[in-house]
């Protein structure tokens, strides 16, 4: 007899997080610009006995820094950590500030971002995440471990709560697929 069994494919989805300002967002950027990253690494860790293989590196996003920022750059980076683990299961996230009155850095026309009306006018943390081959809600699970392993890795020590309280209700999940497999029942 055949049993239909499901398996999860992709998920998508927008996490974020108003409770430490831009903290993780701050320490990310202070571990991974200049000595010894440079802006890139790779690295090996262990989720639940799982092995994973991590690369974490820098995208330009469309956010002007403000001048309290202090930083001379045009525009603020945003963090990449790509994971893979055995079976193609793939987690992705993108790590970005997020901050009351951001503007465009090239036209420094306000972006018009949903920040504001759902988190208010705070400094906070915006994930976007994509997985492949992972349940739903792992996410979740993976994302702190994941950076609590790159911390290690530079020998740099992070608050221990980063992305391990639940996120802003706000959060979102936008795409979901399960595939379909028919199997033999015993």
């Amino acid at each position: 007899m055949s049993q239909a069994a499901t398996t999860p494919y992709e998920i998508e989805g927008r996490l974020k997080w108003p409770d430490w300002g831009r903290g993780p967002y701050v320490a990310l950027s202070s571990i991974m610009l200049g000595p010894p990253f440079e802006g890139y690494v790779e690295l090996s860790t262990e989720v639940d006995g799982e092995p994973w293989r991590l690369e974490v590196r820098y995208s330009k996003s469309g956010i002007a820094p403000r001048l309290s920022d202090g930083i001379n750059a045009e525009r603020l980076y945003e963090w990449d950590i790509v994971g893979r683990g055995r079976c193609e299961k793939k987690a992705s996230f993108n790590v970005s500030p997020r901050f009351p009155g951001m503007c465009h850095y090239e036209s420094g026309e306000p972006l018009r971002l949903p920040w504001e009306n759902q988190a208010g006018e705070v400094d906070g943390v915006d994930v976007e995440y994509h997985t492949s081959n992972i349940e739903p809600g792992r996410a979740l699970e993976l994302l702190p471990e994941f950076y609590a392993a790159i911390f290690e890795h530079a020998g740099e020590g992070i608050h221990p709560d980063y992305f391990r309280s639940r996120p802003h209700e706000a959060s979102t999940m936008w795409a979901y697929e399960r595939y379909v497999r028919w199997g033999t029942g015993q």
